[in-house]
């Protein structure tokens, strides 16, 4: 997660910040959410991150693929690893193509 995302959540969960600062905050950070892929909980990646997760993952290339996830998120090296092996599980599924 880049820096002014975790600074925009900050904003929002403050109750010392004003209510109104606090909604634009909001309103940013779901304006940004909305060209994202969820992942779990409040995680989510861009598009684009997720295309190149499932691209490295189609080649093999599960650490790659981790090191994304782990890039454009603050997730830990186990819990980034765990994500990844389940979208792999999804993909073998056919639940993602």
């Amino acid at each position: 997660m880049n820096d002014l995302k975790k600074i925009i959540k900050k904003v929002v969960l403050n109750v010392n910040v004003p209510l109104d600062l606090r909604r634009e905050a909001l309103e940013a950070l779901l304006q940004d959410a909305k060209g994202s892929v969820h992942i779990f909980g409040d995680v989510y990646v861009s598009k684009m991150e997720f295309a190149q997760i499932l691209e490295h993952l189609r080649d093999d290339k599960k650490i790659r693929a981790i090191k994304v996830m782990r890039d454009c998120t603050d997730l830990s090296l186990m819990v980034a690893k765990i994500e990844v092996e389940r979208i792999m599980e999804e993909m073998g599924k056919g639940e993602i193509v």
